[in-house]
């Protein structure tokens, strides 16, 4: 399966977990936690590609941790591919 989520102007924690829910299979008691999206992340099938939009110039420190979350579990997982865009680079 291969899933997007653009989290280009993202603003706050609660956004960027709406965002996700969206766009990821997540559980209904999906804990809207970066623990609860790591286990998201890690329990996802083999195969599982997942490509975020987001501006790497943001400022907000919550996303840096997200982002961190994303890379941990694709470390932490068996055919797991986690990519970055920035489409300011992209143009």
């Amino acid at each position: 399966m291969e899933y997007t989520i653009d989290l280009r102007n993202v603003k706050d924690p609660e956004s960027m977990h709406d965002i996700i829910e969206y766009s990821l299979p997540v559980p209904e008691y999906y804990g809207r936690n970066l623990d609860a999206l790591y286990d998201v992340l890690t329990s996802m099938p083999s195969g599982t590609i997942i490509n975020i939009y987001m501006d790497s110039e943001s400022d907000i420190p919550y996303l840096k941790r997200l982002t961190d979350v994303f890379r941990y579990a694709e470390n932490d997982s068996d055919d797991l591919d986690i990519n970055f865009f920035d489409p300011e680079q992209l143009s």
